[in-house]
């Protein structure tokens, strides 16, 4: 196992072949703009919950964009997963858990 810090893990990153493609894995979502500026083509993270208990999930809105999903920014795909557990109360209102299923594949 290899750890290092944030700091280390950019300069890392300089050293891939630009040919390759990226994945990173982080717990919390990392900003589409920051992912592209890295030349990162796919993250996936998590940490959000999707919001888990209305109305929290519009303050959750707040700190984190974006919440849930797939999205884009230039070359960079990002992926929040709402997860399969939940944080403090054990409960779900207004969102939903989920196990997702990614498959990568070559365009021709």
């Amino acid at each position: 196992m290899i750890l290092f810090r944030i700091s280390d893990f950019v300069l890392r990153i300089l050293d891939i072949d630009p040919l390759k493609f990226k994945v990173l894995l982080s717990h919390r979502p990392v900003s589409l703009k920051t992912l592209s500026q890295m030349k990162i083509d796919l993250a996936l993270c998590g940490h959000t919950h999707a919001g888990q208990i209305f109305p929290f999930n519009f303050i959750v809105g707040l700190f984190h964009k974006p919440v849930s999903g797939l999205h884009k920014y230039e070359n960079s795909r990002l992926y929040v997963t709402s997860g399969t557990g939940t944080w403090g109360p054990r409960m779900r209102l207004g969102s939903r858990n989920e196990i997702v299923f990614i498959q990568i594949r070559k365009d021709y």
